[in-house]
């Protein structure tokens, strides 16, 4: 989830968007949990704008917000942006998702593969031994084919 202080809100920026909407210098990152970077062509009624879509985990309010906006949003990318208890590094990792899974056992535990093929788990201790179905699948023109699962 992203957290925002009054102090980064900018105060003439924001009076262009009205209608509630703030513009924002800043938002903290208030969990070391995974979210999702979604570049996007967003349909109005003075054309199609490009807009950058910052989603929070767990991964079905990403799917959510797809599958409530496709007659006015186009995804052109979608990346996965995972923490390095995640991705198995000493650092945070952006790279194309194309696959999400899903333990139906468990609303939480999700298994996310990226254009490289490596996978990774929301819930550590589901490596191995869960059994996940596939829950949505992504190509973008511009991706590269996804590795054999």
């Amino acid at each position: 989830m992203f957290l925002t202080d009054n102090a980064a809100r900018h105060p003439f920026a924001s009076q262009f968007y009205g209608d509630g909407m703030n513009v924002w210098r800043a938002a903290t990152l208030a969990t070391f949990d995974e979210w999702f970077y979604l570049n996007c062509l967003v349909k109005s009624p003075e054309g199609e704008f490009p807009e950058i879509i910052l989603i929070s985990h767990p991964s079905h309010d990403l799917l959510s917000f797809l599958d409530q906006r496709q007659d006015d949003v186009t995804v052109i990318d979608l990346q996965l942006v995972s923490p390095p208890h995640m991705n198995g590094t000493r650092r945070w990792k952006m790279e194309p998702l194309v696959r999400i899974w899903r333990d139906p056992s468990n609303a939480w535990s999700h298994r996310y593969e990226v254009a490289n093929g490596n996978l990774y788990h929301s819930v550590q201790n589901d490596r191995d031994n869960t059994e996940f179905e596939l829950c949505r699948e992504f190509a973008f023109k511009d991706m590269a084919e996804p590795a054999a699962a």
